[in-house]
C-alpha cells in the first residue's frame, strides 16, 4: 500500500472507532513525519515515555537517514484489549533512487486498548494504559 493510499484509508475512518490496524497506520505515518505529539498521543507506557524523552527523540531524529517509500499494515490479531499488527516498511537511502537499494523491515506492533477504549501502540511487555 502506498503512503497516499494509507492516508486515504485512515482518513475515511473518522466516523467510527479506529481499529488496531488504523492506529498502527496512523502511528507509522506520525513516525515517518516525526510528528512527536501524534506519536505520543497514539502510544502508551514506556513507548510514550521514550517518545516524550528529549534525548531519545533527538537520537531517533538524528539517526534517520532513510526515506520511507512504502508502508504495509497487515495481519491484525485482536485478543480482547490487546492486538498485534504486522507492519512492513520499505526504505531507501535519501541519496539513492535505485529500487535495488531498497530495504524492507517487518515488525509486529503491539496495541493495547486504553481505559477510554482507544487503541494505543505499546512496548510488547508493556500493559500500562
Amino acid at each position: 500500500m502506498s503512503l497516499g493510499a494509507l492516508l486515504a484509508t485512515t482518513a475515511g475512518c473518522a466516523d467510527s472507532e479506529p481499529t488496531p490496524s488504523d492506529v498502527a497506520s496512523d502511528w507509522v505515518h506520525a513516525f515517518t513525519e516525526f510528528d512527536r505529539t501524534a506519536l505520543a498521543d497514539l502510544s502508551c507506557g514506556e513507548l510514550r515515555a521514550d517518545i516524550k524523552d528529549d534525548d531519545y527523540w533527538r537520537e531517533i531524529r538524528d539517526s534517520s537517514s532513510d526515506r520511507i517509500v512504502d508502508i504495509d499494515v497487515k495481519e491484525e490479531k485482536v485478543d480482547g484489549d490487546h492486538a498485534m499488527v504486522t507492519v512492513s516498511v520499505v526504505t531507501e537511502s535519501n541519496d539513492s533512487h535505485d529500487p535495488s537499494d531498497r530495504e524492507t523491515n517487518t515488525d509486529d506492533l503491539t496495541l493495547v486498548r486504553d481505559l477510554d477504549g482507544h487503541w494505543k501502540a505499546c512496548e510488547e511487555e508493556d500493559d500500562h494504559r
